[in-house]
Order: C-alpha cells, then structure tokens, then sequence
C-alpha cells in the first residue's frame, strides 16, 4: 500500500513537470493569449491519475506559478500573471483537471470512453468560460469579443488535445497496469 502512494505520488510530480515544460512550448499571438501545449498537458494529468492526484498536479502547477516560479507560459510567474489577461485559463485549469479526473468513476463502464471524452470538452469549457471572463474584464473587451479573440482560436486545438490526452492517457494506464505500478480506483 506504501509502494502504491509513493507511486501515484511519483507520477504526480512527473505529470507537474510536464505540464511545466508543455506550458513553455508556445507560440505568442497578438492580443496576448498564446497558443501552447498546457490543455493537453493538464487534460492528461486529470485522465491519467484521476481526480486526486490530478488536482493535486495542477494544484501543484499553479501554486509554483503564484510563489513566482517561471512555469507559466513565456517562462512567467506570480501573481501579476495569476491576475492577468491570460489568469482566467489558468484559475480554468483547475476545473478542467477536475472534469478529467472524474472520468476515473466512468472507466469501467459501458459508455465510458464517451463520458470521459465529454467530461473532458465540459471541461474545457468551463476553462475558457474562466478565460473568457478574466479577458474581458482586464481588456475592457465584452464576452463575446473575449470569445472571438482569446477562446474560438484555441477550441479545435484544445479539442483535439483532449482527444489525444485520452487516448494517451489509457495508454499509459495499461501499461503501467500491466507492470503492476499504478492501480487504477473504481
């Protein structure tokens, strides 16, 4: 049982790393949300450790960033980032970690793979909602301009992130499974 926490313990902080390093794959736009690798990231984190330890990643991810370690996007950190035009995706992550982890509940059951797909892009949108809101309020921009600017961009991206943090994501699972590291909850 010790083995087993010290594992899922393990593969948390490896999934913060890499969300530390996909956040920093990122190609700058012009009205300041950049497009990078950090949906994917986080949506592999929920799908791959499930609600607790997936959380507790992102938790980790974001806590790093707010005490001023450069793991945000553009090698950004603090709380002036938090409270920023791109803070909203970020407060985001957090829901969208949630809505992925839960599809751990759904794993073994008949339409599992499609409530888990859809948990995730539930997720998804309640990140952009928190983007979206933050944006605009900073930006002076309205929501639907929000929207059209710093959201629709990003929804085929995010979208098919999510698909292939699923796919990947079970995967992983079966292979560590299969070597008897990880155990997955029901």
């Amino acid at each position: 049982m010790k083995n087993s926490k010290i594992t899922k313990i393990t593969f948390c902080g490896l999934m913060t790393a890499l969300t530390v390093v996909m956040s920093q794959i990122s190609v700058p736009m012009p009205f300041g949300v950049p497009v990078t690798l950090q949906t994917f990231a986080i949506c592999l984190c929920g799908y791959f450790l499930g609600l607790k330890f997936g959380l507790a990643s992102i938790l980790c991810y974001v806590v790093l960033g707010v005490i001023g370690m450069p793991v945000f996007s553009g090698f950004k950190g603090g709380l002036s980032v938090l409270f920023g035009v791109t803070g909203g995706y970020i407060t985001g992550f957090i829901f969208l970690a949630v809505l992925c982890g839960c599809s751990e509940f759904f794993v073994f059951r008949k339409y599992g793979k499609t409530v888990s797909v859809l948990l995730g892009i539930a997720g998804l949108a309640v990140c952009h909602m928190c983007g979206i809101i933050q944006f605009s309020a900073l930006t002076g921009s309205g929501i639907v301009n929000a929207f059209l600017t710093a959201t629709l961009p990003f929804i085929p991206k995010d979208i098919v992130s999510c698909l292939i943090a699923y796919a990947l994501s079970a995967r992983l699972s079966a292979i560590v499974s299969r070597h008897g590291v990880l155990k997955k909850t029901k």
